[in-house]
């Protein structure tokens, strides 16, 4: 028979999920703000801008 200490509960899981859904809400969220850092700083481009510098790479053939 198995060991009820190794055994996890369903509701251990449900925490356990929840837990790592909160940190990938706040890990997308990070990656969110630093979009908008880029529009504050004027870290952007157009997308001729894109084109110029990405062409040879196949980018918007």
């Amino acid at each position: 028979m198995a060991s009820m200490a190794g055994m996890i509960s369903h509701q251990q899981k449900e925490k356990c999920f929840m837990n790592s859904e909160e940190v990938e809400n706040a890990r997308i969220g990070a990656i969110i703000e630093t979009g908008f850092k880029d529009f504050e700083t004027g870290n952007t481009l157009t997308e001729d801008e894109m084109v110029a510098t990405f062409e040879k790479y196949g980018w918007h053939k």
